[in-house]
C-alpha cells in the first residue's frame, strides 16, 4: 500500500474518533488532500512510522536468523570462522541488496 493510502486512511480514522475525544477538526481539512500542507504532512509522517515499523521487524527477523545460523553451526560445525563468514556473506548479500533497490 502506498504512503498516501495509508496517510488517507490515518486522517479518516482521525477524523471518525477526533468527536470521541472532544476534539473538532478543522473545516477546510476534514477531507483529506494529498496535496494540501497537511496532506503532505500526514504522508510523510505515515512513511516514517511504517518504514520504522518495518525496520524493526526486520532486525528482530535478522536476530532470530543469526541466533539460528549459530545454534546450528555450533551443532554442526567446529569451525567458529566458517560461521563468521556466513554472518558476512548475508550482510553483503542484504546490503546489495539495498543498493539495488535504490
Amino acid at each position: 500500500m502506498e504512503d498516501i493510502n495509508y496517510a488517507k486512511q490515518f486522517h479518516d480514522l482521525y477524523e471518525k474518533y477526533a468527536p470521541d475525544f472532544g476534539y473538532e477538526t478543522r473545516k477546510d481539512t476534514k477531507q483529506f488532500d494529498p496535496e494540501t500542507p497537511n496532506g503532505r504532512l500526514m504522508t510523510k509522517v505515515c512513511n516514517e512510522v511504517i518504514s520504522q515499523a518495518l525496520a524493526e521487524r526486520d532486525e528482530e527477523i535478522h536476530a532470530k536468523y543469526y541466533k539460528g545460523i549459530l545454534a546450528y553451526a555450533d551443532t554442526y560445525t567446529a569451525n567458529p570462522d566458517e560461521v563468521k563468514v556466513w554472518i558476512e556473506r548475508d550482510k553483503l548479500l542484504e546490503l546489495l541488496s539495498t543498493l539495488n533497490n535504490k
